[in-house]
């Protein structure tokens, strides 16, 4: 993709990144396109399938950040499928804020900020399908009331030596997730897409459906004396 691409048949991708030009939104159609990385700062990206498929290869991150009070948003519309590579030769550096909620600095190859949406229309997730390297890192953390949200499937396996972690806090996931560990803080929520079942993912024979569960319920009982 970084060879061969269609980035030069729109003005919305200028020397392998997103530029808007000055507007706060703009639309990709169906075609294959190469980012150095894919950074959002309270703007909104248009993913319109409804042509074909779209296939994006990035090389570093994908950032859906907010500007001021607003959160940036990517949607995939039309009946096809949004493919999302992502090399993640590097990593952007996320700090650890009052508005994020992040359980310290992190670096990361994902990052869905407070009021920032990933979304499918109807929470077709199998439309939007991410693939990350065995060290894939994804963060998902708002605060304040103002949660955040990605909707799709996020497959990065971390295999035996992989450091691949998503961290969820006031948030959630709708669809699936497959990383190395996992992370759910107060308010976080992974809902399992039942349309999956009829998706065929490839799978290495190292990675397991389930390793490890723990639920705890905590009761707390208040009386006067």
């Amino acid at each position: 993709m970084r060879a061969a691409n269609d980035n030069d048949v729109t003005t919305l991708i200028q020397n392998n990144k997103l530029d808007f030009g000055g507007s706060d939104s703009g639309t990709l159609t169906n075609g294959t396109y190469y980012f150095e990385d894919i950074t959002l700062y309270g703007e909104t990206l248009t993913l319109d399938t409804t042509d074909g498929d779209i296939v994006i290869g990035v090389r570093d991150y994908i950032r859906v950040d907010r500007k001021g009070s607003s959160g940036a948003t990517i949607e995939i519309i039309g009946d096809n499928t949004v493919y999302v590579y992502a090399a993640s030769e590097r990593e952007v550096t996320i700090t650890r804020s009052e508005n994020n909620a992040l359980d310290r600095d992190r670096d990361l190859n994902l990052y869905v900020a407070p009021d920032a949406l990933v979304e499918v229309p109807y929470d077709r997730s199998p439309q939007l399908r991410v693939y990350g390297t065995s060290d894939f890192s994804m963060a998902i953390a708002a605060n304040r009331g103002k949660p955040a949200a990605f909707y799709g499937i996020i497959y990065a396996p971390a295999g035996y030596h992989g450091t691949g972690e998503v961290y969820i806090k006031q948030a959630e996931v709708a669809g699936a997730v497959v990383t190395g560990s996992m992370t759910i803080g107060q308010y976080g929520a992974v809902h399992y897409d039942e349309a999956l079942r009829m998706v065929d993912l490839p799978r290495s024979p190292t990675v397991s459906r389930l390793e490890y569960l723990h639920v705890g319920h905590h009761q707390v009982a208040v009386r006067q004396v």
